[in-house]
């Protein structure tokens, strides 16, 4: 009965991590029609959830880097070093 309970709630740790992911690919389409306001936090937020996941270390590195170039067009500095900061615990 434990094993069970384990499977269902990784089961389920997966499904909300799949379904926040929907919403960051929702928010990134609203970013590519000009919408750019949350576009390094969520580039960020799905490095971690793709981490999280245990997907390929150069597709979660690529999302840190493009929260750090967003980032640094905005000059929006605290996002920015958090991109750094997770890039370099990654590496």
């Amino acid at each position: 009965m434990c094993l069970l309970y384990q499977n269902f709630d990784f089961c389920a740790s997966i499904f909300r991590i799949s379904n926040k992911l929907t919403t960051l690919s929702d928010k990134l389409l609203g970013e590519e029609r000009g919408e750019r306001w949350f576009e390094a936090d969520t580039y960020w937020t799905k490095g971690e959830l793709l981490g999280q996941l245990g997907e390929d270390a150069e597709m979660v590195a690529e999302c840190y880097r493009k929260a750090i170039e967003v980032a640094r067009e905005q000059e929006a500095r605290f996002l920015e070093q958090r991109a750094l900061e997770s890039l370099k615990q990654l590496r």
